[in-house]
């Protein structure tokens, strides 16, 4: 897991050079601006621009099964 939102923490160029830099299988973008949030935060787009895979988990929890293949496999939880 990974902030992406900048601000307060990294912002999504940064978060991404240091995901790709320790390829990870799955990399789960965390604080970053949802509907639910009135801070100044940037969203999750800005982060997976920096990759050419997402996925968007329709729920807000994961279930990793079986063997891990590829790295850097952004996986979009919902923050419901």
């Amino acid at each position: 897991m990974i902030p992406v939102g900048g601000k307060y923490t990294i912002d999504a160029m940064e978060a991404a050079k240091v995901a790709k830099s320790i390829n990870s299988h799955y990399v789960l973008p965390m604080h970053y601006k949802t509907a639910a949030l009135n801070i100044p935060l940037a969203g999750v787009d800005d982060f997976v621009n920096f990759f050419g895979n997402y996925d968007i988990i329709g729920k807000n929890e994961i279930e990793i099964n079986g063997k891990l293949e590829g790295y850097n496999l952004v996986k979009i939880l919902d923050y419901k």
